[in-house]
């Protein structure tokens, strides 16, 4: 497999101490912080500047993240250019519980893991921008369209971990990632580095009066990681690069209480595992998506506001490769797809305060969703087998891959949240959500906080969710892969929580207990003719807990750690044994490390992620990534920075699902998908 090598040798216990007792250790450190230095401009904030930080997605109220009825972590935008990342995947890396390794393989985010359970496509976790969901329905999933999220036009992203469907209905499955974007910048940033990389972003925001604008433009490419000796089925390659390319554009603009919101993304992959299979100059993935928002905010009494919004999204994804070799055939069969699909959404959503101490939201949401579009491309008739020749597009009724459906769907919900002592306080919630194709779900929520002092809170909390089947789930034709299922019902989830969480002037830290319990799984099912169905069998069962902390170490240091540990995670009643088995595609122990110290000028800061093994993966081990950056603040108006991804060029994989790559030399399934390696960047940053 080229780089699957041995892994960093921190991992030896007999010479370093391992990641629990590092996050120990940052936990019980007693050291007082000192006084800071002037800081330089959008310095990393101090820990009681991130105990100021107010987030909106946990209970559509701002509150502190001490406060909230979640289990809820926060990047600011400060923290989030300290530490040079490229995009939202690595950013999730540092979330207790979750892992987002990327899989590029038919649009996969192979172990975007939530607390056990790695998902293709992102379809656990709803994905909102400014509240703005940005999941399609033909996956579920976000990661069709939105596989390099990027960060820099972002003021902050809040990511609820836990059950959200009492709230956001279906997907907020194993969380809720909320997007909110900066409406203040005005910079421009060019960028250089290996792999023939470049960036050109530029962030613009003014207005006059009542009138205000924001606008954000970046343009990406590059040519991609070298992977020597990569695992190829056919034998046509040993070498290979992942050459990548993106646009991303976001518009704001609000005049009084009204508010209009574009955005568009697309971006371009080539070369690397399309179908898991090696072809250079003939993979290709092309995916888009883009939205429309406008709405006005009301503000109808002193106690009653709220926000009505109307909204259409269209993504598209067209991915081209070859099947399979020439045989007995004419020629090579040449295969791709592509795919449109478009929703509309209209939401209301309200806030009313009862007195001081209570606070209702309610609110109620439609939602249509259609594909106009489901062509297959190949230099074969898909449905006689004959040889056409030229590659060609078949467009007709006949030839599409998924049934032209449309899905309705409704929803509403309604909050109470109250304080009813210094001490105490709850949050009850329920949300009623109705499809025209998989039935309805009913998820409550409630948590019951206990203020023990001003800066420790105990939370109990219990909440339920669902997933709905996608429309690629229902309704699949046969495309060599797996039939769909009409008769398929939501996928649901019964979640535990108990959480210990302090915020004082030196250090923050939490202990997080949690048990799921999910039923109704989806996964393909062998038929007696052969062919293979998707069907809701088995169930799931994970416990386990997070453990994070922070703390100032001294003067303008900062740590910022956090552990998970999957104590038991088992998947049962599954009538096929090849069928997808949660836990053996997700590390058991896992967790990361911020460490940022400011000097003045200059600021460094190394982050760096580690996970035990998969046990899919047979010859896999414990891994380190760190992440390095260096940046210099030349002037009030102008900042350099110098980043090295994966900087000390480990070797590791994660996952292909189903059958794998292909069969190694031994007849076993390779699974093993090789990740970049090192990667360096320079960038410029001029705040005007």
């Amino acid at each position: 497999m080229g780089r699957m090598g041995n892994g960093f040798p921190l991992l030896n216990p007999g010479m370093h101490p391992s990641f629990p007792s590092l996050l120990l250790l940052t936990l019980i450190a007693g050291q007082a912080p000192l006084a800071r230095a002037q800081a330089p401009t959008d310095a990393f904030p101090t820990l009681e500047e991130l105990a100021k930080v107010r987030v909106i997605a946990a209970s559509k109220n701002l509150e502190s993240t001490l406060d909230s009825p979640s289990s809820i972590t926060v990047f600011t935008r400060a923290e989030i250019r300290r530490m040079g990342l490229n995009s939202l995947s690595d950013l999730l890396n540092l979330v207790p519980g979750m892992q987002a390794l990327f899989e590029p393989t038919e649009g996969r985010d192979n172990l975007l893991q939530g607390r056990g359970t790695p998902e293709s496509y992102g379809q656990s976790f709803l994905l909102l921008l400014d509240g703005q969901r940005l999941n399609e329905h033909y996956t579920g999933g976000y990661t069709l369209a939105n596989r390099f999220i990027v960060l820099e036009n972002l003021e902050r992203v809040e990511i609820v971990r836990g059950p959200g469907s009492a709230l956001y209905g279906s997907n907020a499955f194993s969380g809720v990632i909320n997007l909110v974007t900066a409406r203040h910048l005005n910079d421009l940033t060019l960028e250089a580095g290996t792999f023939s990389a470049g960036r050109a972003g530029v962030n613009l925001s003014g207005g006059s009066g009542s009138f205000a604008y924001s606008a954000f433009l970046q343009a990406t490419r590059d040519r991609g990681y070298l992977y020597e000796g990569a695992f190829d089925r056919y034998h046509l390659q040993t070498s290979t690069r992942d050459p990548r390319q993106g646009l991303d554009a976001l518009a704001n603009l609000e005049w009084g209480q009204a508010f209009l919101q574009l955005r568009h993304t697309r971006h371009h992959l080539e070369d690397f595992y399309t179908f898991r299979r090696l072809d250079d100059g003939l993979n290709s993935d092309r995916n888009s998506q883009s939205h429309l928002r406008v709405g006005t905010r009301l503000e109808l009494s002193p106690r009653l506001t709220g926000t009505l919004a109307l909204s259409t999204t269209r993504t598209t994804w067209t991915y081209e490769g070859r099947l399979a070799l020439q045989g007995s055939q004419p020629a090579e069969l040449l295969h791709g797809s592509r795919l449109v699909h478009d929703s509309m959404e209209a939401t209301a959503d309200f806030a009313y305060a009862l007195g001081e101490v209570h606070r209702l939201n309610f609110g109620a949401s439609h939602e249509q969703a259609w594909i106009p579009t489901a062509s297959i491309l190949s230099n074969y008739n898909p449905i006689s087998g004959n040889y056409v020749g030229p590659y060609t597009e078949f467009t007709g009724e006949d030839y599409r891959f998924v049934e032209n459906r449309r899905r309705s769907l409704h929803g509403v919900y309604l909050q109470h949240q109250a304080r009813w002592s210094e001490r105490w306080s709850s949050t009850l919630g329920l949300r009623h959500d109705k499809y025209n194709d998989v039935g309805s779900s009913t998820n409550p929520r409630a948590a019951l906080i206990y203020s023990a002092t001003p800066t420790d809170r105990v939370k109990l909390m219990f909440g339920t969710a669902f997933r709905a089947p996608g429309l690629g789930d229902l309704y699949d034709r046969d495309a060599g892969v797996t039939l769909g299922n009409s008769k398929l019902g939501p996928i649901r989830v019964n979640t535990v929580e108990l959480s210990f969480q302090h915020q004082g002037s030196g250090w923050q830290g939490g202990l997080t207990l949690f048990d799921n319990r999910a039923t109704n799984l989806l996964s393909s099912v062998s038929l007696p003719n052969g062919d293979t169905q998707v069907e809701n069998v088995g169930s799931n069962h994970n416990q386990g807990f997070e453990m994070e902390g922070a703390k100032e170490l001294g003067e303008d240091w900062l740590i910022r750690a956090n552990f998970t540990q999957i104590t038991h995670n088992e998947t049962l009643d599954l009538p096929d044994p090849t069928a997808f088995v949660a836990e053996r595609y997700g590390a058991k122990r896992f967790g990361s490390i911020v460490l940022n110290r400011n000097f003045g000028d200059w600021n460094l800061n190394v982050n760096g992620v580690w996970r035990d093994e998969i046990p899919i993966l047979p010859q896999d081990h414990p891994i380190w990534l760190v992440n390095l950056a260096v940046t210099y603040q030349w002037r009030a108006d102008l900042r350099w920075q110098l980043s090295a991804l994966n900087a000390l060029d480990t070797s590791y994989a994660t996952t292909a699902r189903g059958s794998g790559l292909g069969l190694g030399p031994d007849g076993k399934a390779v699974r093993e998908v090789p990740q970049r390696g090192r990667q360096l960047k320079l960038s410029l940053t001029w705040r005007f």
